[in-house]
């Protein structure tokens, strides 16, 4: 169910992203919102059937997705160059609190009440709906046409490629790499593609989505399989779970923040040379 999840999360923060270029911010962070909410009160309700319950998860990936997609959209668009740098740094301070909350509240909530409340918490993002329609400007929309077959292409190549990697299906591997192979073709053939190519010419941007997909990679990997270990090897409860993996994700969201004011006076290439040191100290 979580890899699902986390693959129309992946699918929904490129789609949101690429609308985020024609839309305005703050309404589609609302329809985000509104989507995810929908989706957990829906899951809570009809949490006693597995099917349902796989379903609204599904959907709930998708609405969440808008939130850090947007978020990003509202920083580039919004803070001048120094402060994206902070306000980015800020973002992965909040991102890691939440992180370290999580297992926490949802362990005690597993262990004291029962795991359908989970469904619940996300109906508290409504409260952001109305500073968000306060605080931002709301923009025309702008001029271009939605590339809806490149959006398709990329989805089914991520799927394709995510289906393979938890199954070990080959056919799912020859479906994301035909999907993939012809999305590269449709991209460069028309005016306003779902994405750029030109993109892909920078050294720079090649090399930071490669370092971004190793090291979510190797984060999420941890976030996935610490719990299964946890539960599984030294049979511990939901409840003791959350608060093992409290101190790491207490530290990231400490230093969220601290990494942002480094990038500002001491680069980029700085701080990710020192946040690859880590994980490589932490495993000896």
């Amino acid at each position: 169910m979580a890899p699902l999840c986390d693959l129309f999360f992946g699918i929904g923060s490129i789609l949101f992203g690429k609308l985020s270029d024609s839309f305005s911010p703050n309404y589609l962070m609302v329809i985000g919102i509104a989507i995810y909410t929908a989706s957990s009160i829906l899951g809570f309700i009809f949490h006693g059937q597995y099917m349902t319950v796989l379903v609204f998860r599904v959907i709930q990936g998708l609405g969440a997705s808008a939130i850090p997609a947007v978020n990003n959209t509202i920083i580039t668009r919004y803070f001048t160059a120094t402060g994206r740098q902070k306000m980015f740094g800020l973002v992965t301070s909040a991102f890691s609190f939440g992180v370290a909350a999580g297992p926490v509240l949802g362990g005690t909530i597993t262990g004291r009440v029962d795991w359908a409340y989970l469904f619940l918490i996300p109906v508290l993002t409504l409260v952001s709906i109305p500073f968000f329609l306060k605080y931002l400007p709301a923009e025309e929309k702008r001029k271009g046409k939605f590339d809806l077959l490149g959006a398709v292409l990329a989805a089914l190549t991520v799927t394709g490629f995510l289906l393979f990697l938890t199954q070990l299906e080959v056919v799912y591997l020859l479906c994301s790499l035909a999907a993939g192979v012809w999305f590269v073709i449709h991209i460069r053939r028309i005016d306003d593609p779902f994405l750029q190519p030109s993109i892909f010419q920078n050294p720079l941007y090649r090399m930071s989505v490669i370092v971004g997909f190793l090291m979510f990679s190797a984060m999420m990997t941890m976030m996935f399989l610490l719990p299964l270990m946890l539960s599984q090897l030294y049979s511990l409860s939901a409840e003791t779970i959350g608060m093992v993996m409290f101190p790491g994700a207490i530290c990231a969201a400490l230093f969220g923040k601290l990494a942002g004011d480094i990038v500002v006076k001491r680069g980029a290439q700085y701080v990710t040379e020192v946040d690859f040191s880590c994980p490589l100290s932490g495993s000896r």
